[in-house]
């Protein structure tokens, strides 16, 4: 799964064992963040074929690597972890994959402006939120180093922040000048705000070993939606 894009950063290493039911948590966890940067990383791509602003177009692109290289890192991580006769994953939940399907079914009639909502507000957003949370019980437990880890965790949740700002970016622009595709997107957030709460829902025992409240999860993904587009709530 590493490749020649891990060279340069060297990933924190186990500095203690981690106790088995923990360990079976941030496999889950950490296996779904590398299937969100997956998805997000196939997205930008179709995102940036059918961007007409070359400036745009270019962001996609290097969103598309950085997300190659966020993938990368979140896969080691889980493999790090892995229990003993578990897969090197856990499997995609049903809302990642339903989301999956979604991006590219937007993209494929045109649709860059729902593209954009599904991946770069709430895929983006909620791997924002986890982040922390996974990293915290990493390093918070003195599993890996503390400093080496930070380091890496600053560097992605940068790069994730300027996806996240792109999108809101674009989709305000969207926002002002489209009352109809406003009225549209509204509804198509309502629903993606249920669906998260379905994946958190399924997340709910991970989230329990790890000390980690779902509502947690649900209260800064809806709060961090809405301050962000507000455009878009009911």
């Amino acid at each position: 799964m590493i490749d020649g894009s891990l060279k340069f950063m060297q990933l924190p290493r186990l500095s203690r064992p981690i106790p088995s039911h923990q360990k079976v948590a941030l496999h889950e966890l950490l296996s779904v963040m590398t299937y969100g940067e997956e998805i997000a990383r196939r997205g930008a791509y179709l995102q940036a074929k059918m961007a007409t602003a070359p400036t745009a177009r270019k962001f996609l692109l290097q969103q598309a690597r950085h997300e190659k290289f966020h993938a990368l890192v979140f896969g080691r991580a889980a493999e790090m972890v892995k229990p003993d006769g578990h897969q090197d994953l856990a499997p995609i939940p049903p809302v990642l994959k339903a989301w999956s399907k979604q991006i590219e079914t937007s993209i494929a009639r045109g649709d860059l402006a729902e593209s954009l909502l599904i991946q770069q507000i709430f895929l983006e957003g909620l791997a924002h939120i986890v982040m922390y949370k996974a990293d915290a019980e990493l390093a918070g437990h003195g599993y890996v180093d503390s400093q080496q880890f930070l380091k890496l965790q600053r560097y992605i949740l940068q790069q994730e922040a300027e996806h996240h700002a792109f999108g809101v970016q674009q989709l305000r622009r969207v926002l002002t000048n489209d009352a109809v595709t406003q009225r549209r997107l509204r509804q198509v957030s309502a629903s993606l705000l249920n669906q998260t709460g379905e994946l958190i829902d399924s997340l709910s025992e991970t989230c329990g070993a790890l000390d980690v409240t779902d509502l947690d999860y649900a209260k800064a993904m809806q709060s961090k939606f809405f301050n962000d587009v507000p455009g878009l709530s009911s």
